[in-house]
């Protein structure tokens, strides 16, 4: 069963429900198992399985003695992704079983070998499929958002020296090691992230190269296959006028394009005849369609010295930008309006009219294949009305990504929206305190320490909250983001809560927030969020605006359950380094002296009858172990503990109802005691404690 059958609320759904995207998962553990012969995750039990499918594992590529190929396991990874809405659907994963042959992999041939783009049976003029120019087609929203999201799990190989590092240099190792490799259910990486859609582009290249005719095509030519297949023998090439007019040097224009052989305005694909040997033909086209030829190439005359791996990449990107940019016999117009939430005049909209071409978003992207498959117009003007937070492509920030991160999913662009998430991870938010990392993983690194392995600038702490509210948007829900966003936000406790953004999220978003900062509270964290809770407070001084009250509740609320971890489980708190460095011999440290003061007044708000009495033990012990502690520690340590020796006089009976006495040394029962008048029998048999000095007492 897919991971949002098991815990629904931890993908942001109201309740179990089955969907297509749970469908597409189921769909991806059969195809595997008939493929193995196994059953899902053999070597697990059935509540192994169940946390191995919440953590995002996916199946070992090999069991059954046979490597899976791996165009079927790139089908497999994409109904496995963790976030519902961002795995494959049937009609992709249908487009992706096309192209595979019957060894699993997708047809690499040169169509010279394949006769993919090639038919054989010439077709008359009335069976061609139309092309169309220009026009204008009804309005055509976006469609809703589909219920189906997806994720990255990094799976983090820890090498056994990463073990004698600290906290920080662990996780800077694990995701070091990490950073450079494609995860089994996407990327970690920028890197990784480019890499992976550099490859889905150049696929989506390669099928629109051997399947043509399928994709809107405006030129047919009819080749004459002289020697090679025999004279009088026909051969039918479909292909786009743009892309081999852009890609293609003036001598190969003219040769393939003679003078008044193509006419755009045409509403069926032009028809050109050509003499020439038919490998040489489909060898220049998958050069043009693709940047790679299995006849090399020699083909351009300006291209002898190129590397064929990544200069031709660089020569594809740049021609077909250019003929995008220049509207290249384009057929599609997309007029987009983009509203803001707060505008409401339609003249206040934004409205950018892009040119394209049907073939590329056919190619490219699932919703405009499915949209063009249903248009029967001859001319395509789609309208759609984008709603943004803020959009604004100009440049490149976080509400651009945002934006962008939206379409590639409404538009099903799994790379373009994987690459836009590592980006926001990694480049805006400073790895976003490792958010591919599953908790178990990031739990066992960081060790519990709280804001180990993060970036704790302001800029992060501006950004975080935003990161969260689009995260945990219906058409997102990006389980990536909204964790990374969590754990940041948490490591920003104090300062990092004393913005707006944080302030406007949602009254249930804070509560989660400081639930899971409250999972940080134990000892060995107890100062620095003390010191954290205290330096937010300061900054909100003077501050009157509405949202730093919400700040300053948040802050409050965080302080009263520091307090009573300080005071409850005082005697493991005070052993921390943080209390030591406090003790030192010192003499003028204002800063020290300054969170001496934030300690004293949290015990005094912390203190109560049932942990006053070991806080004055531990205070009285400090000034016993620390004798050359600097002066004003000394003197303000021995300020405190006098108040809680007099306190403690006063509530005595308090604190002996609720077991207060308990644990105490004898000497320090017996010091709490001196100024006390009540019967030692009494006192004896209420305590149960023996204790020598007690007839010492005065």
């Amino acid at each position: 069963m897919a991971p949002e059958i098991f815990d629904p609320v931890r993908f942001l759904l109201p309740r179990v429900q089955h969907t297509p995207a749970s469908d597409m998962y189921s769909f991806g553990q059969v195809t595997w198992q008939i493929y193995t012969g196994k059953i899902p995750f053999p070597d697990l039990t059935n509540y192994q399985a169940m946390f191995a499918i919440l953590d995002g594992k996916s199946q070992q590529r090999s069991l059954s003695g046979r490597e899976i190929p791996d165009a079927l396991w790139e089908i497999m990874l994409a109904c496995w992704r963790l976030e519902p809405p961002r795995r494959a659907d049937a009609l992709t994963v249908l487009r992706q079983l096309e192209a595979v042959n019957l060894a699993g992999q997708l047809g690499q041939q040169s169509p010279s070998r394949s006769d993919a783009n090639i038919s054989a049976d010439a077709q008359t003029s009335s069976e061609l499929t139309p092309t169309p120019s220009d026009v204008i087609v009804p309005n055509k929203a976006l469609p809703p958002p589909s219920n189906n999201p997806t994720t990255y799990i990094a799976s983090s190989p820890p090498p056994s020296s990463i073990s004698t590092l600290d906290t920080s240099q662990k996780l800077d190792a694990v995701v070091k090691a990490a950073s450079n490799i494609t995860l089994e259910d996407g990327s970690l990486s920028v890197k990784a992230a480019i890499a992976r859609s550099t490859e889905v582009w150049l696929q989506d290249l390669h099928t629109l190269f051997q399947r043509a005719k399928d994709y809107y095509p405006d030129v047919l030519w009819r080749v004459d296959g002289g020697e090679e297949l025999g004279r009088g023998s026909k051969t039918e090439i479909w292909g786009h006028y743009a892309v081999v007019y852009s890609r293609a040097s003036p001598a190969l224009r003219e040769k393939y394009f003679p003078t008044g052989s193509f006419l755009s305005s045409s509403a069926s694909p032009a028809q050109i005849g050509f003499t020439g040997a038919r490998a040489s033909f489909s060898d220049d086209f998958e050069l043009f369609y693709t940047g790679r030829s299995s006849g090399g190439l020699s083909h351009y005359e300006d291209h002898e010295s190129m590397d064929i791996e990544e200069d031709s990449k660089n020569e594809l990107r740049k021609d077909l930008l250019s003929m995008w940019r220049t509207r290249l016999n384009s057929d599609v117009r997309i007029t987009t309006t983009i509203t803001d939430d707060a505008v409401t005049s339609e003249q206040e909209s934004k409205v950018a009219v892009i040119h394209s071409h049907r073939f590329v978003l056919a190619s490219r992207s699932p919703y405009f294949y499915e949209q063009l498959r249903q248009t029967e117009q001859m001319d395509l003007h789609w309208r759609v009305r984008f709603e943004s937070d803020q959009l604004e492509l100009e440049q490149w920030d976080l509400a651009a990504a945002f934006s962008i991160m939206r379409c590639a999913m409404y538009l099903r662009l799994d790379a373009l929206y994987d690459v836009i998430q590592a980006r926001i991870v990694e480049e805006m938010m400073h790895g976003l305190f490792h958010a591919f990392l599953p908790f178990d993983e990031h739990e066992k690194i960081t060790g519990g320490v709280w804001g180990a392995g993060g970036c704790k600038c302001p800029q992060c702490a501006w950004r975080a909250p935003r990161v969260l509210e689009f995260a945990r948007k219906d058409d997102v829900k990006s389980v990536y983001l909204d964790r990374g966003a969590r754990r940041a936000l948490t490591a920003h406790f104090g300062e990092g809560w004393c913005t707006p953004a944080f302030a406007h999220l949602s009254s249930k978003t804070r509560r989660t927030i400081l639930k899971g900062l409250a999972k940080r509270m134990i000892p060995s964290n107890v100062f620095p969020l003390l010191y954290a809770s205290q330096a937010g407070m300061k900054k909100l001084e003077g501050v009157k605006e509405p949202w730093a009250t919400v700040s300053r509740e948040m802050l409050l609320a965080a302080s009263d359950a520091i307090d009573k971890v300080l005071c409850g489980q005082s005697a493991e708190c005070f052993r921390q380094r943080e209390w030591l460095e406090i003790m030192e011999p010192e003499d003028d440290n204002v800063e020290r002296d300054e969170k001496l003061e934030w300690i004293v007044n949290a015990i005094q708000r912390g203190m109560n009858d049932s942990n006053a009495a070991m806080l004055y033990q531990i205070f009285k012990q400090s000034m016993l172990r620390y004798p050359d502690a600097g002066p004003y520690v000394r003197m303000r340590v021995e300020e405190t503990y006098e108040e809680m020796l007099l306190w403690l006089q006063n509530r005595w009976t308090f604190v002996k109802q609720e077991g207060g006495f308990n644990g105490l040394e004898g000497w320090i029962l017996a010091d709490i005691l001196r100024g006390i008048e009540i019967d030692d029998e009494e006192l004896l048999h209420v305590l149960k404690q023996p204790f020598a000095a007690l007839n010492n007492k005065g």
